[in-house]
């Protein structure tokens, strides 16, 4: 939440709503600031508890969720004005060792703008150390103020480089 106040971010796109409790956090300090999250299933079809509900949408005007497979190319297009007016992408999910690598592969294809960023959660977990390794933008371990199991912050401002 840090970040997002001291870089004053407008616009985040995160990649894996999953019960919502990273939204709900994020907006909670940051009321003025868009969040749209991509998930492959709506957050109501999971069949486990979620922070989320019906009324939480009504009453978060600025929170929005949009069911899509970034990895395929179709839907990284008919999504690419989110993802190009973003100025924090947060990718918290799937860890399968095939999305990451691919969805950052489409990445590249974003324009260059001013203070954006890439976080990466579980960047410690062992399916995600050769992809924080491949990436050759400017970028910072956090694990130390993120996430136990790693935390990267990317400088994606002049395209990502892998």
């Amino acid at each position: 939440n840090e970040i997002i106040k001291v870089l004053d971010i407008k616009n985040i796109i995160e990649i894996g709503t999953w019960t919502g409790m990273g939204s709900i956090a994020i907006l909670h300090e940051n009321s003025n600031t868009k969040l749209t999250s991509f998930d492959v299933i709506p957050w109501n079809k999971l069949g486990v508890p979620s922070h989320l509900s019906e009324k939480y949408f009504k009453i978060t005007p600025n929170f929005s969720q949009v069911i899509a497979d970034l990895t395929d190319l179709d839907q990284f297009n008919k999504n690419f004005e989110l993802l190009n007016n973003a100025d924090l992408i947060f990718i918290d999910g799937p860890k399968n060792d095939v999305f990451e690598y691919q969805f950052l592969d489409l990445l590249k294809k974003l324009e260059p703008r001013k203070n954006r960023i890439l976080i990466i959660d579980d960047i410690k977990f062992l399916n995600m150390i050769d992809l924080w390794k491949s990436i050759k933008s400017p970028k910072l371990d956090a694990s130390s103020f993120g996430h136990w199991s790693g935390t990267g912050i990317v400088d994606i401002s002049n395209k990502l480089e892998l």
